[in-house]
């Protein structure tokens, strides 16, 4: 094989290898006024909360923000991310649970892939904010409820 086949190759295969993956569950409930969240001691990623939030928000559903939830909140919010470095720390992972009662009714999840330069590749999406990872995913996992009003 030639030379510049050879790197077209490589750098497709390098490309391929810095793409997130993500996959939803999407609610489908057809009313939810508020949801409570967990706020989590584990999770590092300072932009994070905000994003959950913001994106709830923006799809007509309130927010309230607990250590631990309290027993009246119909609709629980739980969530989890790592992070990893590479000249900076970065997002690499999230997963953003909601149940009803105990049953799980909605998941997204976020994830860089693993391997060199810290993991996302030559990605420089992976150095973006928490927002800009999970804005997509959330909006998909809602999209099929109706807030009333």
């Amino acid at each position: 094989m030639s030379s510049p086949r050879l790197s077209i190759i490589g750098a497709a295969v390098l490309l391929a290898a810095c793409a997130s993956t993500t996959s939803v569950r999407p609610m489908t409930a057809t009313k939810v006024e508020a949801v409570c969240i967990e706020r989590s001691a584990d999770v590092y990623v300072e932009d994070l909360l905000p994003a959950i939030e913001e994106a709830f928000r923006r799809n007509g559903i309130t927010t309230r923000v607990f250590d631990v939830s309290p027993a009246p909140c119909p609709y629980r919010v739980t969530y989890a991310a790592s992070r990893r470095w590479d000249f900076k720390a970065f997002m690499s992972d999230a997963r953003i649970s909601i149940y009803r009662d105990r049953e799980l009714v909605g998941e997204a999840t976020y994830a860089l892939p693993s391997g060199i330069f810290g993991g996302g590749g030559i990605n420089p999406d992976k150095w973006r904010g928490a927002a800009f990872k999970i804005d997509p995913i959330m909006d998909k996992m809602l999209a099929g409820l109706k807030a009333p009003g």
